[in-house]
């Protein structure tokens, strides 16, 4: 495998990466589609505007095959409308008070939508590409300066225990959304400063590409943020 990855605002696309961010689009579109089939939803549901109302999206290549993608934005919780965001429909008050509480919430990152393709799901390319694509995802947090990271983690494909061993911390297990279970959890940047991921890391040594410096970069690129 040669292993690359972008992290881009879907607002602003660069012309060069404009075929790998197409690609990646519809491999992550492909994944949630099917994901709401197998969970018996809707997958006409699953949208572009989902795709492209994101701060960041943080996408692992093997040459310019789409391995994985995880998508980020930015939330001011103080603000009444975020907390009625659909996103933090699962979230009960006294877990979202938690994180009011959190240094600097009016800069809070979430990640969603963790995704691998269906070609990487299988062992013979020599990666555990769910686990990378998460622990990519947490060394890239690292590079924003941000403070924490928020995300919501299925048992389905023990996405959550996966999430557990590469940092995550639960605010709270067992939520359910229409028949799946979740945990609700939060990684903080002084602990994953402290926390190695072992081999997956010496994978992740070998990937190349702007997702170090975009992620660096990644507070002053977003305007939107509430003031």
């Amino acid at each position: 495998m040669q292993l690359s990855a972008i992290a881009f605002n879907p607002k602003v696309i660069r012309s060069n990466e404009k075929a790998r961010v197409e690609s990646a689009y519809h491999m992550w579109l492909e994944v949630w589609q099917d994901a709401y089939r197998k969970y018996g939803w809707d997958p006409r549901t699953v949208r572009g505007d989902q795709w492209s109302r994101q701060d960041q999206i943080l996408t692992l290549f093997d040459r310019d095959h789409p391995v994985g993608c995880v998508l980020f934005h930015i939330k001011d919780l103080r603000a009444p409308w975020v907390r009625d965001d659909s996103y933090f429909r699962m979230w009960p008050a006294a877990e979202y008070q938690k994180l009011l509480a959190m240094p600097d919430p009016e800069h809070t990152l979430i990640g969603s939508y963790l995704t691998v393709a269906h070609a990487y799901r299988r062992s013979e390319h020599g990666v555990n590409a769910k686990a990378a694509m998460i622990a990519l995802s947490m060394r890239y947090f690292q590079q924003t300066g941000f403070h924490h990271l928020i995300g919501t983690m299925v048992h389905n494909a023990r996405v959550n225990d996966v999430s557990k061993q590469l940092g995550a911390n639960v605010l709270k297990s067992g939520v359910e959304e229409a028949g799946v279970m979740t945990d609700l959890v939060v990684w903080y940047a002084r602990e994953l400063a402290q926390l190695s991921f072992g081999e997956i890391d010496k994978v992740l040594d070998t990937v190349t590409g702007t997702w170090k410096a975009d992620g660096a970069h990644l507070k002053t690129q977003v305007k939107e943020i509430f003031q």
